[in-house]
């Protein structure tokens, strides 16, 4: 249990973990074959209208850069009527869904959406892609 709460301490002041901490927390990092599958098997039921309201999918939400299911939020970031929270990947550390006093819109929805979605997902791999609006 101590090395446990040494790397919560760790990350809490740095932002990083360890290799070793990393693969017993979050398991094995997926391949980009199994990534893709899993894009391609991704699909939203419901789409989320408001706030308050879910966005309901045939699987969890992931990242796009390494698979991980696992994700640190700021927190909303203003004062009560306004949103905006940010939330990113805890093994990669890239942004993943954004809120900004609107639905959460996830890296993956934007993806699907895109009639090119293999294309953009090579862009979104070689960091040059921008899917936020």
């Amino acid at each position: 249990m101590r090395g446990l709460s040494k790397s919560y301490k760790r990350f809490y002041n740095t932002g990083k973990l360890s290799r070793k901490f990393k693969k017993f927390f979050l398991g094995r990092k997926l391949s980009k074959k199994q990534i893709k599958e899993k894009i391609l098997a991704f699909e939203v039921v419901h789409q989320q209208k408001h706030v308050y309201e879910p966005t309901i999918t045939n699987q969890p939400f992931f990242c796009p850069w390494c698979g991980c299911e696992a994700t640190r939020s700021t927190g909303n970031m203003v004062e009560y009527p306004e949103l905006w929270d940010r939330v990113y990947c805890l093994r990669c550390g890239k942004l993943v869904s954004e809120a900004d006093n609107s639905t959460y819109h996830h890296v993956i929805e934007h993806i699907i959406e895109d009639e090119k979605r293999l294309l953009s997902l090579r862009e979104l791999w070689l960091g040059g892609a921008s899917w936020i609006v």
